[in-house]
C-alpha cells in the first residue's frame, strides 16, 4: 500500500470488512473476548473442546451461535 498499489488497498479493505463483525462481537468486554474469542480461535484451529475458567461468562445460545457463525465465515486458519 505504501507504494500506491491499489490492489493491496482493496485487499486490506476486504479483510477489514470480513473481520470487523467479529472484532465488534468479541470486544464487548474482556470476558467476552476471552470466552467467545477463545471459541472462535479453537474452531478455526480445528480444536473441538474448550475449557472455561471458574469465573467465565455463562455460555448463551446466542453467543455460541454468533461465535460459530464468525468462525465458519472466516474459515480455518492456515
Amino acid at each position: 500500500m505504501a507504494n500506491g498499489d491499489t490492489a493491496s488497498e482493496a485487499e486490506a479493505e476486504r479483510l477489514y470488512r470480513d473481520i470487523l463483525p467479529l472484532i465488534v462481537f468479541v470486544m464487548q468486554s474482556l470476558d467476552t473476548l476471552t470466552f467467545y474469542g477463545k471459541r472462535v480461535a479453537a474452531r478455526r484451529l480445528g480444536l473441538d473442546e474448550v475449557h472455561n475458567k471458574a469465573r467465565a461468562l455463562a455460555l448463551t445460545a446466542f453467543g455460541l451461535q454468533t461465535a460459530e457463525r464468525h468462525a465458519a465465515r472466516l474459515g480455518p486458519l492456515p
